[in-house]
């Protein structure tokens, strides 16, 4: 007959659990190794069933029965639990699999033969109970084995697991194993539960598996410790509050009167509810502190991330907001906001949690596979996953070297309206920990939060950068330059740091613009733009201060490191322009901060005299305003008035200009001309109006060639001697050109008498000595030095500036004016000797 007992119970609970399990795995499409599982807990429901039936003393036929088929499903068990696991790590254990089922259907044939049996004995009270024998001794120590091998397969595999989701899931079937081994233990110490033990640790053991599978994303140990203590704790008080509140309702009830019973139940009520929250919430906040200890105030910093960056527009601050307390929180070595720029995601801001150790930069093309895969899934991703899936090995090449170098361990999407507007980077965990599931999962909700934020702090720093920047040239524009400037002198006012001002004024370059027109001159901007941006730091401030004139703030930068960015900047405009054939230079005013003046208006106008006062010396240099002896005297003229000079320069270069134009062969040589002729009238004492007349008149000594047939100007032959008849016209051409305009004619006598000689053999007068104007005996050493040192279409090869010199004093005194020649050659060495010894410096400090 059917007798319930304590321990038909608990096998009957037993029975219904695994009903449960049955029913979450047929119907759930997410459970990971469903078949595998399923066989797993068919022999688990046998095994209850067999041992509730066992417990419910019926007849001895069906005891012996169900007696003898309980190791059978023992066995069944272990076989299938070995298939799952083994299974769920994903080794190559098939011949251990064939031995398990093997062994398994060995037991099915004992039971069918009725071997089993052996094992079996019934009392004189027609209880069955065991005795161990040859067969089911056997029986036990091979599944004992086979458990053990399993044990040692769970641990091996928890040590070589990376990714925290592996490893959480793996603790939990570990803990589901040791459950089993304990109650297999015990089935021992108490024999005569021996079955029940079997039956309940592999029920615990299933019910541990099955909320690892369908959970999904696994909860940390550390959560579910605290969650029990939070949970426990709660029980214990709300049960105290509900004791007391019992005996303080019912004593209360005696002293008031029968009216006041009811509204003073519902205030004890009330009291209660407000007591449970407060209880619970004082709990939590209890066991967050246990458990995360210092790190408690920077993660509820983060808890409250959303509510306190709402209001935010600015990308720093929202970036501070995050990455700061996140890396404290989860003891990251380094955590970084990527975002993107131009074609690749770059680490904008970043924190360390050793804020003295070296920040490492971490770089991501936006076309690589991961960036595409991030942006598809929306989800973290964890490296040592990345690394075994096919589908990163391209990324892997071309990529990894960044992300290694910054040891980074997680990847986190930052999506807004489905369009990634960053990417959080952290690297490995202090002392090599691993990141928990809680904590992967609250980098991902900080991702979310924060998506909107940054992306409308990205729209806001867009915007501002387009308010801020020259549409033209891509620099900053004028009212930016001055909020820099104002800002620079306030910070500096604190600091103690200098600064300097660089005003950077194009010669000649309207003259330019009206004669090739807009567009050229548009390019020539850029150009400069260019040149101005990869001739300063990233720290320093360029911009365009109007029209042909730019402005640059160098940070922290004294008076000596400002020149030499101004030099550089004016020998790299110079050489670019003279490789496109333009003659466009720039001259360089540079003020220092506190030497040159305080506030803004003070250095603002020290530098404008500065660069006034380098056009007035020649144009094409750098001038400091703490070197003009006579600062105060220069009142640079407007651009609005004019004076005859400057009228004279832009004619002198619009013709200069359509001079170079035509001869495609001497592109830069009136340019080049001039710099020389320049350089030797400064060192001969002109003047500076003298050295102006001597410098337009190089730019013009060739103006005769106008009107010279195209076939000699590009013939690529030998000119013959009646092309060499016509080129010698040119000197006299040049005055049917000239004599119209007033402000030349100081210029007519260089020009007309350049290729006169010292001995009186030249033309086109056949002079003599010191009866040829100084103007164009000057000219003629520097046209002859820029002839053989430059490339010819007549001729083969050039000259170096070796060769060229001593030629330049072979025909001194013949050719060429001794003096005029002694000084040029002077000069041109000095010239090689600095250049040599500037690269020298380079070498060296490169080495």
């Amino acid at each position: 007959m059917f007798e319930l007992t304590n321990y038909s119970i608990v096998l009957f609970a037993s029975l219904v659990i695994y009903v449960i399990l049955v029913s979450f795995v047929l119907y759930s499409g997410k459970v990971r190794l469903k078949r595998l599982f399923t066989v797993f807990l068919i022999p688990g429901i046998g095994l209850s069933v067999a041992s509730l039936l066992m417990n419910l003393r019926l007849p001895y036929e069906h005891m012996m029965f169900w007696k003898m088929l309980l190791p059978f499903f023992m066995v069944w068990s272990v076989v299938a639990y070995w298939h799952f696991i083994t299974g769920y790590a994903g080794a190559p254990t098939a011949k251990v699999i064939k031995m398990g089922y093997c062994w398994l259907t060995i037991n099915f044939v004992l039971f069918v033969f009725g071997y089993i049996s052996q094992g079996l004995n019934l009392l004189h009270d027609e209880t069955v109970t065991v005795f161990y024998g040859y067969v089911l001794n056997s029986i036990v120590l091979v599944s004992d084995l086979f458990l053990l091998l399993l044990g040692f397969y769970l641990f091996s595999f928890l040590r070589k697991a990376t990714e925290p989701e592996e490893r959480n899931r793996t603790m939990y079937l570990l803990a589901g194993f040791c459950f089993m081994v304990v109650t297999a233990v015990l089935k021992y110490i108490i024999q005569d539960l021996y079955y029940v033990f079997a039956a309940v640790g592999c029920t615990m053991n299933a019910a541990i598996i099955t909320y690892t599978l369908l959970k999904y994303r696994l909860l940390d140990i550390q959560v579910i410790m605290k969650k029990w203590i939070v949970y426990t704790g709660v029980t214990v008080c709300v049960t105290l509050a509900y004791l007391a509140l019992l005996l303080g309702l019912s004593n209360l009830l005696r002293l008031l009167p029968p009216h006041l019973g009811i509204p003073a139940t519902v205030a004890m009520v009330v009291l209660f509810g407000y007591l449970f929250n407060w209880v619970k919430s004082a709990l939590d906040k209890a066991a967050d502190k246990l458990f995360y200890g210092s790190r408690y105030a920077h993660r509820q910093m983060l808890l409250n991330f959303a509510s306190k960056t709402g209001h935010l527009i600015n990308i720093k601050e929202i970036a501070n907001a995050l990455i700061l307390p996140l890396v404290k929180t989860v003891r990251a070595n380094q955590v970084g906001l990527l975002l993107p720029s131009k074609n690749h995601y770059a680490s904008k801001f970043v924190a360390r949690l050793n804020e003295r150790e070296e920040i490492i930069p971490v770089i991501i093309r936006q076309n690589s596979p991961l960036t595409q895969w991030l942006a598809e899934k929306e989800t973290p991703l964890l490296m040592p996953g990345m690394y075994s899936d096919p589908q990163f090995v391209e990324f892997l090449k071309k990529d990894i070297e960044s992300l290694s170098k910054a040891s980074v361990e997680i990847l986190c999407p930052i999506i807004s309206k489905n369009r990634m507007v960053g990417i959080l980077a952290l690297s490995t965990k202090e002392a090599g920990g691993h990141y928990s599931r809680e904590e992967i999962d609250l980098i991902a909700l900080l991702a979310k939060e924060s998506a909107v934020a940054i992306e409308n702090a990205q729209i806001y720093t867009t915007a501002e950068v387009k308010a801020n920047t020259d549409e033209l040239t891509g620099l900053y524009n004028h009212r930016y330059l001055q909020e820099s400037l104002n800002k620079e002198i306030q910070e500096c006012s604190i600091s103690g740091e200098d600064f300097s001002l660089l005003f950077i004024d194009l010669d000649f370059f309207k003259t330019y613009n009206d004669i090739y027109g807009h567009v050229l001159g548009d390019e020539i901007l850029k150009d400069v733009a260019q040149i101005i941006k990869s001739s300063i730091r990233d720290t320093d401030i360029g911009g365009r201060y109007g029209g042909d004139e730019f402005a640059a703030i160098l940070r922290n930068t004294s008076v000596e490191g400002a020149k030499a960015a101004a030099e550089r900047i004016r020998s790299r405009l110079e050489t670019r322009m003279s490789d496109k054939g333009f003659l466009v230079t720039c001259s360089i005013g540079i003020a220092c901060w506190r030497v040159d003046g305080v506030a803004r208006s003070a250095i603002i106008q020290a530098a404008d005299k500065a660069v006034y006062a380098a056009k007035q010396a020649g144009r094409n240099r750098v001038c400091m305003a703490g070197e003009i002896d006579t600062i105060e005297e220069i009142h640079p003229p407007t651009t609005e008035n004019l004076d005859d000079n400057s009228a004279v320069e832009s004619i002198v270069f619009a013709l200069a200009s359509t001079v170079d134009a035509r001869d495609h062969y001497t592109y830069g040589h009136s340019k080049s001309v001039s710099k020389y002729a320049t350089e030797l009238a400064q060192a001969y004492g002109y003047s500076r109006d003298e050295i102006r007349r001597i410098r337009s008149s190089a730019l013009l000594h060739d103006i005769g060639k106008l009107n010279l047939p195209d076939s000699i100007l590009t013939k690529s032959d030998a000119l013959t001697d009646s092309d060499w008849e016509q080129i010698k016209k040119h000197p006299e051409s040049a005055l049917s050109i000239l004599k119209y305009v007033v402000g030349l004619r100081d210029c007519v006598d260089a020009i007309l008498y350049h290729h006169e000689r010292w001995d009186g053999k030249g033309y086109p007068r056949g002079l003599k000595e010191k009866d040829i104007p100084l103007d164009a005996r000057i000219m003629a050493i520097a046209d002859a030095y820029d002839a053989m040192t430059s490339e010819r279409a007549y001729k083969k090869g050039k000259m170096t500036v070796e060769q060229a010199t001593r030629e330049l004093k072979r025909c001194a005194g013949t050719q060429f004016d001794p003096e005029l020649t002694e000084i040029f050659v002077k000069l041109r060495q000095e010239s090689l000797t600095s250049a040599l010894s500037g690269t020298t410096r380079q070498l060296t400090t490169n080495g």
